[in-house]
């Protein structure tokens, strides 16, 4: 995760219903905040949410400026049009700073086997992702996987064996 949070400024939203329609045709994407307090209905340009959501991802935080307030989210679930690909809605979650969440992270392979450098195979991975543990602040998109610890056809890297990141459980 970058050090540096993401940030998109929103508007409070009264448009609901199927009046959101008009609300996409001026160029912005209705939105909603669950999570620690009642939940809030958003709007958010078009634009610069597309921006924050190819960075963020479903495991890097967003601030949104919210009025005179901030708050600390995860975004949760992304609804494009079907064949379009345009944005229609955006779910996000508020997250506590100080309680551990459960995530899911994807195991990228790093390095060379032996065997493989050798010509005596190819390792592959069994497992592509792993439900992980940790504060929002320590919340990680992948773990790698080092295939330099594979010396002979037999050797197999348990997910005991792999190195998270300080602050980070895996499930």
């Amino acid at each position: 995760m970058s050090d540096e949070r993401l940030t998109i400024t929103a508007e409070p939203r009264t448009v609901v219903g199927k009046k959101v329609k008009q609300l996409r045709r001026t160029g912005m994407i209705p939105a909603v905040i669950y999570g620690q307090k009642e939940s809030v209905n958003i709007q958010l340009e078009n634009l610069s949410l597309r921006r924050i959501l190819r960075q963020a991802g479903s495991t890097n935080l967003v601030d949104i400026s919210l009025g005179k307030g901030k708050r600390t989210v995860l975004v949760r679930e992304i609804q494009s049009h079907i064949t379009r690909g345009d944005l229609i809605h955006v779910d996000f979650i508020e997250v506590d700073m100080k309680v551990l969440i459960t995530a899911e992270a994807d195991l990228v392979a790093v390095g060379e086997s032996k065997p493989a450098s050798e010509g005596l195979g190819v390792a592959t991975l069994a497992l592509r992702s792993v439900e992980i543990e940790s504060l929002p602040d320590a919340l990680v998109s992948e773990i790698e996987v080092d295939f330099t610890q594979i010396e002979t056809p037999d050797d197999v890297i348990y997910v005991r064996d792999l190195v998270t990141p300080e602050g980070v459980t895996i499930l």
